[in-house]
């Protein structure tokens, strides 16, 4: 049978060896296709009807019609109507992608983390803190940070015929339990790919990767979740001052959580969102909101006076008795705290 050739009418302005098809120890080698301008010659022993038809699947998802149709329980999915059945296939082209993922299927870019550490001679040296692996066409259509790093700009080192492009990330602000979500999200379009939860150090690495990739749709996920899953809503933090003041009745510290990992949480919080590379106004405006705990003790004596002088700025008849309830019992927790982790506190300035 002839060689297969289709014009798939693109120019690819970066270099055939990028390509090329990466190895894998999932699958055989075969014969790499020819490119001459933009004319892609494949050398497949496929029908070109068929072929189409894999094209169209890859692209829209549609196309490979009752031969594939046994994936997806097609007799089910026809009661339940064709929305039910479009979420199915999502759902389950998600999974595959994970899996294509996680198992370093087709996989042709290697991302290292790398970060500056102290050697015993004194002088920086860098570090790779941990490598994952991941797809090309994923990386450049779903961040553009990728995409100008791979395509725009292109690669610093070319890599050899046959062997990954690397990319190397600076760590902070990657960390690799945010890498791990991060590139779960790009596959799947969610965080919640997987069973694996994240803690709050990693809620907020997640936050400063989704910026410094420009992935704005996984910073507002990760967001909204922080604030509504991780902190009970935070004292309404996407309310103004003067919506809260109106819902609550000017009653300070009435319109939010009050348990412990709240407790815990909420002066992490107030400090990561005032980092001079976040300002983070929602999270520091709900975090604020919150009356004075034995938590706030461990804050900077700056951010502490910051406090205060918020306080300050909003204390109304209507509120201040239950501030001056609130500094009492902060008082009564401070000398709780034995004298030698209140003596190390001290020392530090805190």
């Amino acid at each position: 049978m002839p060689a297969l050739s289709l014009n798939l009418g693109v120019d690819f302005p970066y270099p055939a060896s990028f390509r090329s098809g990466s190895p894998s120890h999932f699958r055989s080698a075969f014969p790499a296709p020819s490119v001459i301008g933009s004319l892609t010659r494949i050398p497949l022993a496929h029908k070109p009807a068929l072929f189409a038809n894999e094209l169209e699947h890859l692209y829209t998802g549609k196309g490979l019609g009752e031969a594939f149709a046994f994936l997806f329980n097609a007799n089910e999915q026809a009661a339940d109507g064709d929305a039910d059945a479009d979420e199915t296939r999502i759902d389950k082209l998600r999974k595959d992608l994970v899996f294509m993922w996680r198992s370093r299927l087709y996989s042709n870019v290697k991302i290292e983390l790398t970060g500056e550490v102290q050697s015993a001679s004194g002088s920086s040296e860098e570090e790779t803190a941990a490598i994952f692996w991941s797809h090309r066409f994923i990386l450049v259509t779903r961040s553009p940070c990728f995409s100008n790093q791979l395509i725009t700009y292109g690669l610093k080192t070319t890599p050899a015929l046959g062997e990954p492009a690397r990319v190397r990330l600076p760590s902070p602000p990657f960390t690799p339990p945010a890498m791990h979500f991060t590139l779960g999200y790009l596959y799947s379009g969610t965080v919640n790919f997987s069973n694996r939860s994240y803690d709050l150090d990693t809620a907020f690495a997640i936050l400063c990767s989704a910026d410094y990739l420009q992935l704005q749709s996984l910073h507002d996920e990760v967001h909204a979740r922080l604030i509504q899953e991780m902190l009970h809503g935070l004292f309404h933090a996407f309310l103004d001052f003067a919506e809260y003041e109106r819902i609550t009745g000017g009653r300070w510290g009435s319109g939010g959580c009050h348990c412990r990992p709240c407790a815990h949480r909420t002066p992490r919080v107030l400090l990561f969102s005032v980092h001079p590379d976040v300002q983070n106004t929602y999270l520091q405006r709900g975090a604020r909101r919150m009356l004075c705990t034995a938590e706030f003790s461990t804050l900077s004596q700056k951010t502490k006076d910051g406090l205060v002088c918020g306080f300050a700025k909003h204390t109304t008849p209507l509120n201040v008795f239950s501030l001056l309830f609130a500094a009492q019992a902060a008082l009564r927790d401070v000398w709780a705290v034995p004298f030698a982790i209140w003596s190390r506190r001290r020392a530090r300035g805190d």
